[in-house]
C-alpha cells in the first residue's frame, strides 16, 4: 500500500477500536453484556487520559508508516527530513523481528505498544499485496523474477497491487466499514435511552 493508504487505514483502525470499546462499555453499563476483564484492561490502558490518547494515536499512525523507512522519498522518510535506511525494501523493516524490538522496548516504555501495533498493522496490510511480506526474513525469502518483481515464496493470496485500483477499493471498503462501526455506539445509546 502507499503511505497515504496506510495512514487512512491506521486512522480507520483507531476509530473502529474506539467505537468497539465504547459500544462494549455502553452494553456493559446497561448490563446487556458481562464484564470482560481483558477488554476492561485494554479500555483502561488506552483511555487513561486525553494526552495518553493523543500520544497513542500519534504513535500508532507513525507505526503504520514506519516500515517504509527503507524507501527514499516515502511518507515516513519525508516526515523525518529525508532520513531512510539503505536496505532493500520489504526485507529487514518488514519483519516480525522489528515488531519484537518495539515490544521489548515497550517493557520500559508502555506507550511503544501503540507503535508496535501500528507497525504490525502495516505488515498485515502489505502481506495481502502481490509481493507479500516475508515476516521471518532472512529465514524465509523472496523469489526474484527477471522483470524485477520480488514475491514472497509460496504467496497465494494477492488482493491488490500497490498504487493500483484494487488498493483504493480495499481502502474505500475499510472506510465504509469504519463509518458503520463508528455509528454503532450512537445507535446503542439511542436504543438504550428508548428502552427506559
Amino acid at each position: 500500500m502507499t503511505g497515504k493508504s496506510h495512514v487512512v487505514v491506521s486512522i480507520c483502525t483507531e476509530l473502529s477500536t474506539a467505537a468497539i470499546l465504547f459500544s462494549y462499555k455502553i452494553l456493559n453499563a446497561a448490563e446487556v453484556v458481562p464484564s470482560i476483564k481483558v477488554v476492561d484492561l485494554i479500555y483502561d490502558f488506552i483511555f487513561r487520559s486525553p494526552l495518553w490518547i493523543i500520544l497513542g494515536c500519534t504513535l500508532f499512525l507513525l507505526g503504520g508508516i514506519l516500515p517504509d523507512i527503507d524507501i527514499k522519498g516515502s511518507l515516513v522518510s519525508k516526515i523525518f527530513f529525508g532520513l531512510y535506511l539503505p536496505v532493500e525494501h520489504r526485507t529487514w523493516t518488514h519483519t516480525i523481528w522489528a515488531v519484537c524490538i518495539f515490544l521489548l522496548l515497550s517493557i520500559r516504555l508502555p506507550s511503544i505498544r501503540f507503535l508496535a501495533a501500528g507497525y504490525a498493522l502495516h505488515l498485515v496490510l502489505d502481506s495481502f499485496s502481490t509481493s507479500g511480506v516475508c515476516w521471518f526474513y532472512p529465514i524465509e525469502n523472496y523469489r526474484y523474477y527477471k522483470n524485477g518483481a520480488k514475491v514472497k515464496k509460496g504467496k497465494h493470496i494477492k488482493l491488490y497491487k500497490t498504487n493500483q485500483p484494487a488498493e483504493y477499493i480495499i481502502t474505500g471498503i475499510i472506510i465504509c466499514l469504519t463509518i458503520v462501526i463508528c455509528v454503532t455506539p450512537v445507535l446503542l445509546q439511542l436504543r438504550i435511552i428508548e428502552a427506559f
